[in-house]
């Protein structure tokens, strides 16, 4: 009498649920450089950090609403720019190859640092 052959195949599904941790560093305020134009050079580091192994983390950034550029590789990033004097918002956005996004918001001002420059009247 034989035992007999057995064959067992057993599939493992892991799902990544947990989002890209993303955090932002920098400065609050910059300075406005001229007074022609009343703007200033902005750069703002952030990271985007993920579980998922050997996926690829897609990372969007967006000031007042508007796409801008985005520099760096896995994990670091940074978003330059010139902005104008005020209040600005920047959003970054980061998705994982498991597909699980996170965002997370910094608000900066670019603000007026320059003496006043004297007129003869």
């Amino acid at each position: 009498m034989s035992t007999g052959y057995w064959k067992y195949t057993q599939y493992i599904k892991v799902e990544d649920n947990t989002p890209p941790n993303i955090t932002i560093g920098g400065d609050d305020e910059f300075c406005m450089d001229n007074n022609v134009d009343c703007d200033g050079v902005v750069n703002i580091p952030f990271t985007a950090t993920d579980l998922c192994p050997g996926s690829t983390t897609s990372v969007t950034a967006y000031i007042d609403g508007e796409e801008v550029t985005v520099t760096g590789t896995h994990p670091n990033y940074t978003v330059s720019g010139r902005y104008e004097m005020g209040e600005h918002l920047l959003d970054v956005r980061a998705t994982d190859g498991c597909s699980p996004t996170a965002s997370s918001t910094k608000v900066f001002t670019v603000i007026d640092c320059l003496a006043p420059s004297p007129i003869c009247i």
